[in-house]
Parts: C-alpha cells; sequence; structure tokens
C-alpha cells in the first residue's frame, strides 16, 4: 500500500508535529506500508526520518496573500491508494485536498490539535474565512480523520464531523540513548517546548517564583516570537528569578535528549494541547512530568510518574512542592515508571500497526478495528 502524507514542513522549529509525522511514516515503511512525505516549504535542519521514505519539497508559500493567486495545479506520477494530511488551514494542505478530489484518491485528515477550542480562538477572524473558503469543504471530503486522544475525537463530533475516526496516539520517537541520563549534577526542572502564550510559560514561572524550590534550578528550552522570549526574560528578572531560572534557547536531536535525560523534571503546564509529543519524549528519558488538565495525560498520575493538575498557579505550585521534596531515588522510580508506560502504550511499531489497520479498513480490506468510532 503506497500512502502519500502531506504536512506543511519537516523543519525541526515545527516542533511535535513534524516528529510525529516523521517518526509514523518510518514506522509504516516496516510494515509494507510505502510512504511518501510532501510538504510545502521545508527549509534546513529537518527532523530524521527513514530512506526508506521519500520526501518531495512542493515549494508552495503559506503567506496570506497566496491563496488569493491562481492555485498550482499539483500532479504526483504515483500509484497512490491514500492520501493523508496533518494539519489543517494552508496554501499546501488546500492544493493537496484539490489533487485527492482530483484523482479520486480518498482523504484522510489528522487535525494534530487544530480544531481544539483554543487553536480555533488564535487569529479566529482569518480562520472563519479560510473555514468559509475551503476548509470546511476539506474536512467534508476527508473518508476518515485521525485523533490522537479520546478529547480530541470528541472535538471532532462537537464540530459536526460524521465520518470515521481513528483514536491512535503519536508516539515516543527514536532517538533516546540511555547514556544521555548520566550528568545530573544540580537539581533541574525543565520546560522543553515552542515558546508561546499556549505553552503556560508564564503560569510556570509565576508557580515556581510562588514555590521558592531551594536548591533547584529552572531551564526553559524552546523559541519564539523575538518579542514573546522578551517578554519572558523580563518576568524572569521583575520575579527575582535570575539566580535560579533561565531562557536557554532551542534544542534538537541528541542535544534535546540530553537536557531530557539530565534533568529531575520535566514540566509542561499548557492551556491546551490534543497530545503533546514532549511529554511522551520526557517519559521515555526516565524524566517525571508535570503538566495540566488541558492536556490527555490525566493517565501519569494514575501510572505514578508525574502530576497533572489544572492550569493554575495555585495548582502548579502544589505540584512543584510535592516534586521538590521528594528525594533522587523517588524520582528516579517515577521514571522507570514513565519509561514502562511508553514501553506499553507509545511505541512506534505498535501505533504504525494501527495506523496501516485503518487504511486497510478505509480500502475495505479488512473489517473495522476496535480503536475506530463511526
Amino acid at each position: 500500500m503506497k500512502i502519500l502524507h502531506h504536512v506543511q514542513s519537516l523543519a525541526e522549529t515545527q516542533g511535535g508535529l513534524a516528529v510525529a509525522v516523521a517518526d509514523l511514516c518510518s514506522a509504516l515503511s516496516s510494515l509494507n506500508c510505502e510512504g511518501v512525505i510532501t510538504v510545502a516549504n521545508n527549509g534546513r535542519n529537518s527532523v530524521p526520518v527513514s530512506k526508506q521514505v521519500k520526501v518531495i519539497d512542493l515549494g508552495i508559500s503559506n503567506a496570506l496573500w497566496s491563496h488569493f493567486l491562481p492555485a498550482p495545479k499539483i500532479e504526483f506520477a504515483l500509484d497512490l491508494q491514500l492520501i493523508h494530511q496533518h494539519g489543517l488551514w494552508t496554501r499546501s494542505m488546500r492544493e493537496v485536498a484539490a489533487f485527492s478530489k482530483r484523482s479520486g484518491i480518498p482523504l484522510v485528515l489528522s487535525p494534530h490539535g487544530m480544531l481544539e477550542p483554543w487553536a480555533l480562538e488564535q487569529r479566529a477572524i482569518r480562520k472563519r474565512i479560510a473555514f468559509a473558503m475551503y476548509q470546511n469543504v476539506i474536512l467534508k471530503q476527508a473518508c476518515g480523520f485521525h485523533a490522537t486522544s479520546d478529547a480530541e475525537a470528541g472535538q471532532i463530533r462537537k464540530l459536526g464531523f460524521s465520518q470515521p475516526i481513528a483514536v491512535i496516539p503519536n508516539s515516543a520517537p527514536d532517538g533516546w540513548d540511555p547514556s544521555f541520563a548520566g550528568g545530573r549534577g544540580e537539581r533541574t526542572a525543565i520546560f522543553l517546548s515552542r515558546l508561546h502564550e499556549k505553552k503556560g510559560v508564564e503560569l510556570l514561572l509565576e508557580a515556581w517564583a510562588s514555590a521558592s524550590p531551594s536548591d533547584w534550578k529552572l531551564r526553559i528550552y524552546g523559541e519564539g516570537e523575538p518579542t514573546y522570549q522578551q517578554k519572558i526574560r523580563r518576568m524572569i528578572a521583575d520575579l527575582g528569578l535570575s539566580k535560579n531560572a533561565s531562557l536557554v534557547g532551542p534544542v534538537y536531536g541528541d542535544l534535546k535528549w540530553k537536557a531530557m535525560g539530565e534533568a529531575e523534571l520535566f514540566i509542561l503546564p499548557s492551556y491546551s494541547e490534543n497530545f503533546g509529543i514532549v511529554v511522551v519524549e520526557a517519559l521515555k528519558s526516565g524524566t517525571p512530568v508535570i503538566t495540566t488538565t488541558a492536556t490527555p495525560w490525566k493517565l501519569i498520575e494514575h501510572a505514578g510518574c508525574g502530576w497533572c493538575v489544572e492550569p493554575t498557579v495555585d495548582r502548579l505550585k502544589e505540584a512543584l512542592k510535592d516534586a521538590v521534596s521528594k528525594s533522587e531515588l523517588d524520582l528516579e522510580a517515577m521514571g522507570r515508571a514513565g519509561s514502562r508506560l511508553v514501553d506499553e502504550q507509545f511505541r512506534s511499531d505498535k501505533n504504525a500497526e494501527k495506523m496501516s489497520q485503518f487504511y486497510q479498513w478505509l480500502s475495505g480490506e479488512s473489517k473495522k478495528p476496535s480503536f475506530v468510532i463511526e
């Protein structure tokens, strides 16, 4: 079975979406599921993908003005059984969907959180225009959806789309090496994600200042708009955190895994996440996690590998105080529980097998899998 996957970019700066697509396609390639990834405009420093997966750069701009230009007619000389789009709202998604319709090749959509209420409120006017112009038509065109959590599947239904939904989580990507866990010196908690208001960095700094954990350092890894980065630097200074909190900048590849492996605690205090692949990466590296109920990660408390609290200063402060009061041995035990959870539920090979079953069912080649909602 040959599948064309389309994503805006595989650049490292695209964060979890690029990582998830590359990981899925790489794992599918070992299951007699030949993959081709098309990207709109890749740029430099892409996330790694299997050599068995062909990557084609379409060179399509997503600038606002480009939506009003004559459409570039995309054609692929490929024997495709299915097209799988990852994400929404871009010019390239629009053109690949048009190719799907012209050629009669079924289309699967993974919103990757872009239909969540918080996401729809961002640039709301532009999205309402895009929804009316093309996005609603594309969503109705899809023969099926892929959701990374039950909550995301529920949101798809809430918006009125009735197509089948496969609920398959993202997987823990390759790259972790146990040697990265060495070298823990000072007690360190990290935030590692895109710097954006959605991610709760300001919430974290307020809670950290209120909890005042002695002998701990907070390192904030990530990049975002220069004005927002400057806002975070000013906040660190204004809260008197300059000695124990720092904005480090982005890290990728081995440096990312090393940062996770050397930390005793990972914090993602987001206001909205459909999945949050960095949580899986942290758990895989053996680092306990603090996150919020605005993410689909309540299971980490049941698994004994973290805290999932309301996204408020008081609740996050309580979780921080509990975490930093624990001994290194206690946190290491929680880290091992997180690694077991990843191995049980978030392995690439297992989730790729589920996706392959979903494709086969949509193509009429097998019975409906249990993880598909009709």
